[in-house]
């Protein structure tokens, strides 16, 4: 909550609602005629957004404060509103958080080991057989929160380093706009199809970003790159150690 208390978020609603309108004029969609029928007909007909078009949309003007941090001002009860101050909260109590875990896994680590079983309210033996509620777990996202670490992606072995304090930084950009990608696969096209075998095809690759201002994103991606952060987000998105934060990174990164 913090973290979202930290960014300008008040035409988030206004740029959801202009990217819905935008699929609806380009695909010429009835919403009162046999909606399903026709999208079930034929799925091209349907305009998806891509990043480029995200992209497209944030150039408008009204959009100049979207996720900006918040710079001054003050809430209702006369508190001064600090972006930074609450970035660097959240990061707290993102730390406090897990700490309090962590000892909660390590009591039920002795509680498991204790004789009738049967008689606790929580099956300590049945929890702590899983790989989620390991000591060991709590106490790598524990370091995560404090400084550079290198985390495995689960499903394929490889390891990607990160620093996640960086992410909350005074020094990391102002506006999370400047970290968003400025080149897309297939951005030179006027459409989004190919025909394939005499069929209309949609390129699911179109829009796909492939340049970013910063991919190391203010050293929390060190060794990432404008070639290799696609890869980077992927062992983060399927990441054991960190599990519950990596939606939080990957909103930085696509």
């Amino acid at each position: 909550m913090y973290l979202f208390c930290a960014y300008d978020l008040e035409t988030l609603p206004d740029f959801l609602n202009k990217a819905f309108y935008e699929t609806i004029v380009a695909t010429k969609i009835n919403l009162s005629g046999k909606f399903k029928s026709w999208l079930n007909d034929r799925d091209s007909n349907l305009k998806l957004n891509t990043h480029k078009d995200y992209a497209e949309y944030l150039k408008d003007s009204s959009f100049d404060r979207l996720f900006t941090l918040y710079q001054g001002g003050a809430w209702s009860d006369g508190s001064v509103r600090s972006g930074q101050n609450y970035r660097t909260r959240a990061l707290e109590l993102f730390t406090e958080a897990n700490d309090h875990d962590l000892e909660y896994v390590k009591q039920m680590e002795i509680q498991s080991k204790l004789p009738n079983q049967d008689l606790y309210i929580v099956d300590a033996v049945e929890m702590m057989a899983s790989p989620r509620y390991s000591v060991g777990h709590y106490e790598k996202i524990a370091k995560v929160l404090r400084g550079p670490q290198l985390v495995m992606d689960f499903a394929t072995g490889k390891s990607v380093k990160i620093d996640f304090p960086k992410l909350f930084s005074a020094d990391f950009k102002k506006d999370l706009k400047k970290y968003f990608p400025i080149s897309f696969d297939y951005e030179d096209r006027k459409d989004f199809y190919i025909n394939m075998h005499g069929k209309q095809t949609f390129i699911y690759t179109y829009g796909r970003p492939n340049k970013w201002p910063d991919p190391k994103l203010n050293g929390f991606l060190p060794d990432a790159t404008n070639s290799n952060l696609r890869e980077l987000s992927r062992r983060l998105m399927y990441n054991n150690d960190i599990d519950y934060m990596a939606s939080l990174v990957l909103t930085y990164i696509l």
